[in-house]
């Protein structure tokens, strides 16, 4: 044993001499904090409300990406993690949304769903199986022969496993249970420590944790304040995914990250770990025609008021230079309709759209069902049928996009022969495209449209013409600085490799982040 040991820390000293005068040690601990539906413009109009604690403390000491570039439009929240990850885009690691259709059952269901594991819940098993690139985590699990620590921890699953890749543990909320799950993908079981459920937080009665009368919202929301026992606002069927809409949610997920770090080795040996959460600022709650709620401004405060708490936790077990946080969110919000109405704003019913598109097929190539199903800007035909008619695909898909270029509210339309073709040529996709999950037919939307149902209630779609987000790391050896240069987001990856001295993601395509690390 002692020799091991010897080894280990002659190999450590021989990196250390090689490495010394590119890199500095790496940091102990790597905290990763994704937050879904964060409004960079908010903390800026939020800052007099906000503690030092949180966000302003993370944002005024770090090194802040102002224009982390994805290069393609939105698809959701499970490609921009995967391409953040891996430091490749979805036609290259597989991931080009959050939902998978499955062109036999005419349906979709998340692309993370894995039948061939199981679950510890009662909710089905999700794992990172259809991402076809390592991830960042990988790469470490792989270089420290399995010793480094690795946990993702997410109300969402689809969050939850691709934060953590094919290795380490994925922790997620079971939405029938309201307790923490995870699959066999992962663990042969589910740890003790993650034995606080949603019903330990059901007792809170959420109301505005300061004065409502100094709320932002105010002016535009509909009431002057609010006030919700937790019990009786989660009921039901449907309890726990009421839950998930409170910014208790978050509280859960902070307190499960304090318990990995105790219970879990965190920091406690000379491989660097890594922990990785995310939390929520886009909850069923803010989806209203108002741009902004009291309910919502409350969210903030309260993530805030859980980063402030987080960040002094860190300090006490290791110290700022011991640990490197990064913080981002996901790009694409909730849809809010403009107050004046002479901005464009304007529904399109996809509904509809398709079954015109049908009858149009129909006419060209005899009375079938060509049209399978449409979603997130992806249209499905019908391939078995295609082929079954002796119908060149190319063609049919041409056809389509002739007559959806006609409709009003589209703005680009491309076929998954042109995508690839795109990529081949010039590696670089509007879309985040993949050949063997997205659609035959792929839409974006002008500027100002938004998809709607057959009951014209809004789907979530829209598209989004910013490709960029911004990324704050904080702690180890980050300098207090702003990049306001377009970076890359697949150069995340690699760079965050390169701190860590190990392999970058076996299908990272990014260069290195800009950033002059201090002594």
């Amino acid at each position: 044993m002692k020799k091991v040991c010897f080894l280990l820390l002659l190999l450590i000293g021989i990196s250390h001499f090689i490495y010394g005068q590119s890199t500095p040690i790496p940091p102990k601990v790597i905290i990763g904090i994704s937050i879904d539906g964060l409004n960079h413009n908010y903390l800026t109009f939020f800052k007099n409300e906000l503690s030092t604690k949180g966000f302003k403390r993370l944002i005024q000491e770090s090194t802040c990406l102002e224009n982390v570039d994805y290069g393609y439009q939105s698809a959701g929240m499970a490609a921009d993690i995967a391409t953040l990850y891996t430091g490749a885009i979805p036609y290259v690691h597989g991931i080009a949304g959050n939902t998978l259709f499955n062109r036999n059952a005419a349906k979709s269901s998340s692309i993370c769903l894995d039948a061939t594991a199981h679950s510890f819940g009662l909710s089905p098993a999700y794992s990172a199986h259809r991402l076809q690139a390592s991830t960042l985590t990988d790469q470490l699990d792989e270089a420290s022969m399995g010793k480094s620590n690795i946990v993702s921890i997410a109300i969402d699953p689809t969050a939850a496993t691709l934060q953590a890749g094919h290795t380490g543990l994925a922790l997620w909320m079971d939405p029938e249970t309201g307790r923490w799950n995870t699959s066999s993908y992962y663990q042969t079981a589910l740890p003790s420590w993650a034995g606080k459920t949603a019903d330990d937080y059901l007792a809170n009665r959420w109301e505005p944790l300061g004065i409502p009368a100094l709320y932002h919202a105010i002016s535009t929301s509909k009431t002057k304040t609010f006030a919700y026992d937790l019990a009786q606002f989660c009921y039901g069927k449907n309890k726990y995914k009421q839950f998930a809409t409170t910014p208790y949610a978050n509280s859960m997920v902070a307190d499960l990250a304090m318990q990995a770090i105790q219970n879990y080795g965190i920091g406690k040996d000379i491989w660097p770990d890594m922990l990785l959460l995310q939390f929520s600022l886009q909850p069923l709650y803010t989806q209203t025609s108002a741009p902004m709620s009291i309910e919502l401004e409350d969210a903030y405060l309260r993530l805030d008021k859980e980063l402030g708490a987080f960040l002094d936790f860190l300090d006490k077990h290791f110290g700022k230079d011991q640990v490197l946080v990064y913080l981002t969110g996901t790009r694409q919000t909730a849809y809010k309709q403009p107050n004046n109405p002479r901005i464009p704003s304007k529904s399109f019913c996809t509904y509809r759209y398709m079954a015109l598109l049908n009858a149009y097929l129909m006419a060209h190539y005899g009375k079938h069902n060509w049209v399978l199903g449409a979603e997130n800007g992806n249209i499905y035909l019908n391939r078995k049928l295609i082929e079954e008619q002796n119908k060149d695909l190319r063609q049919v898909q041409q056809t389509a996009i002739n007559f959806l270029s006609t409709i009003p509210g589209i703005m680009n339309v491309s076929s998954s022969f042109q995508l690839n073709a795109a990529f081949i040529g010039a590696q670089q996709l509007r879309y985040a495209f993949h050949a063997n999950s997205s659609g035959d037919i792929l839409f974006s939307l002008l500027p100002g449209w938004y998809e709607v149902d057959k009951n014209d209630k809004p789907t979530g779609f829209y598209s989004p013409y910013n490709t960029t987000t911004c990324l704050y790391l904080w702690g180890w050896k980050m300098p207090a600085t702003k990049v306001t240069d377009n970076i890359p987001a697949t150069a995340f990856a690699p760079s965050m490799a390169r701190f860590l001295r190990i392999a970058p993601p076996n299908a990272a395509q990014g260069d290195r982040l800009p950033i002059d690390l201090t002594e």
